[in-house]
């Protein structure tokens, strides 16, 4: 795994967005003044296992991993916007959402697993109409199995990076894909929506290994979507899952990060930030001690019990791990895997 050169919190503080609810993997959209947010909640957290792997902890009530997907307006929950079924084991439900607005229509796109075959990802293209509802879904044609991270480009309507190894376009409105000729060494895979900048366009991609380490990247693009530049990796808090799934830009970079698909928190990047993480010019790894104390602390805030449990087995502060051991204790969240965080847990203490 490349190693992070920066780390993003030393320089722009992410600000945690308190829903109340669960909540990971968001994007934002806008309408008559009001800005909405729509998140996923999952049943399931990345944590550590008693052998230093990282996997998920399923919450108890099974089978499988499933997802929701909430709406909020200026931070109030309105409701549940997807839902998936809770009695098929084939339906894990909507993932990571990002809104795009094209030809004054709001668009949302997200990836479901086949309910047929839950190993190929399809990409699906859905409207959010005027009662706020999720509307006109349609799946979309899809060249790989596992590639379910497009970015919309808000300058080109129906336009999505669709890969970028090949540099890989298509258009979700013809359903046509067309290369160009950009030249990527990495195996990048798509994060934010792709945003204006200026004269030039703006992104986040990432990479991750088998071990759920993530690392991202900026991504500077000129009008035709030429690469201008491609910033040093770099991770936000120095967590192992780190999502972007949302940029946008009006006078700073605006994106929300998910920590372990169970935390939201917001960070604002300047332009002159910006032009030093395109320029290279950051070198602060230093990942903060106590940033799993943060996590499990928000997440508790955000009434999501179980989320703050699963960031606590990477923790090592004694109050978290004794409030965190209590509580596993006290209530089982997890199907069959109490006794196995219960043993994480512990052993951090030790």
């Amino acid at each position: 795994m490349i190693k992070s050169k920066f780390v993003l919190n030393n320089y722009a503080e992410g600000k945690f967005i308190k829903t109340g609810r669960k909540a990971g993997n968001a994007t934002y959209f806008y309408r008559d003044g009001k800005q909405y947010l729509i998140s996923r909640e999952s049943n399931y957290v990345y944590g550590r296992f008693p052998d230093g792997s990282v996997k998920m902890y399923i919450e108890k009530g099974g089978p499988g991993f499933k997802i929701d997907e909430a709406l909020y307006e200026n931070g109030r929950f309105i409701k549940l916007l997807t839902t998936c079924n809770r009695s098929a084991s084939n339906d894990v439900g909507f993932e990571d959402p990002r809104c795009i607005k094209w030809n004054n229509k709001q668009y949302i796109m997200f990836n479901r697993r086949n309910l047929k075959n839950v190993t190929n990802v399809q990409m699906h293209i859905g409207e959010i109409d005027e009662k706020l509802n999720y509307v006109n879904d349609r799946t979309l044609p899809n060249l790989n199995q596992v590639e379910k991270n497009w970015q919309p480009i808000e300058s080109m309507p129906g336009e999505c990076i669709y890969s970028y190894k090949p540099f890989t376009l298509v258009n979700v409105f013809t359903n046509n894909f067309r290369e160009l000729p950009n030249k990527v060494d990495m195996d990048f895979r798509g994060s934010s929506q792709i945003v204006k900048y200026g004269e030039t366009q703006l992104g986040i991609v990432h990479i991750r290994n088998e071990a759920f380490e993530y690392l991202s990247y900026l991504i500077l693009f000129d009008k035709d979507l030429k690469i201008k530049k491609i910033s040093s990796p770099f991770s936000f808090f120095g967590a192992n899952v780190e999502f972007v799934a949302h940029a946008e830009y009006d006078t700073q970079l605006k994106i929300l990060v998910s920590i372990h698909d169970q935390i939201i928190y917001e960070f604002s990047i300047t332009n002159d930030l910006i032009e030093r993480i395109l320029n290279n010019d950051l070198d602060n790894n230093k990942m903060d001690n106590d940033i799993f104390t943060m996590f499990y602390n928000d997440a508790i805030t955000n009434g999501n019990v179980f989320g703050a449990l699963g960031v606590a087995t990477f923790s090592h502060d004694d109050d978290v791990l004794f409030d965190a051991v209590t509580r596993n204790h006290d209530k089982n969240y997890f199907d069959g895997l109490q006794q196995t965080m219960q043993t994480r847990l512990i052993g951090n203490a030790v």
